[in-house]
């Protein structure tokens, strides 16, 4: 791989990091095909998000995960990660 694409994944996955979809996109072949494990085993097919607007969709459900982090002597002990921020809430009692 040369460096030019070493440095293209790296620019795209800081944008992750940031939070910044469009960063992370920047490189990103109109025809881009987006395989993801996680999405696999949670929907049980071969999901495959194709061009921007699957990639959007995949960031949007990515992103629409809620978690709770339990602290022990100010250190992150537990940390559940919930698909519906509704049940995140509940398991924190913020909802009934």
């Amino acid at each position: 791989m040369s460096q030019g694409n070493v440095d293209k994944v790296r620019s795209s996955l800081d944008g992750w990091n940031r939070g910044d979809v469009d960063a992370w996109l920047e490189f990103a072949h109109p025809e881009i095909e987006w395989f993801s494990e996680v999405a696999m085993r949670m929907q049980g097919t071969q999901t495959v998000f194709r061009g921007p607007a699957g990639m959007r969709n995949y960031w949007d459900e990515w992103h629409d995960l809620a978690y709770v982090f339990e602290f022990d002597a100010g250190l992150a002990r537990k940390v559940r990660a919930y698909l519906d921020p509704r049940e995140a809430l509940e398991a924190v009692g913020m909802v009934e």
